[in-house]
């Protein structure tokens, strides 16, 4: 059975407790295919994060609002795995 993205969300949000680092759910209402989560560190730096099912991909709305959120400059960032969690959480 796949792991479900609820599971890795809940996994990244308890790390970020411990890295002192904010993991807050984005709610967009009218704007479909915003990331999940915004992870906030405290060297000011934000990203946005769109949590997936190890190997998927994000569909094709989500791809389009990423690309706008990135030529604005924002970072986005696609999590998969909690590998990539602990990644963002250290850099």
């Amino acid at each position: 059975m796949p792991k479900l993205e609820s599971t890795l969300e809940g996994q990244f949000s308890r790390l970020a407790k411990q890295y002192h680092a904010l993991f807050i759910k984005v709610v967009s209402p009218g704007m479909a295919g915003m990331p999940d989560r915004m992870l906030m560190k405290g060297n000011g730096q934000i990203i946005f994060v769109e949590l997936k099912q190890p190997g998927k991909k994000p569909d094709v709305r989500q791809e389009a609002v990423h690309a706008t959120l990135r030529r604005w400059g924002m970072r986005v960032e696609v999590v998969d795995n909690i590998q990539q969690a602990v990644g963002l959480l250290e850099e």
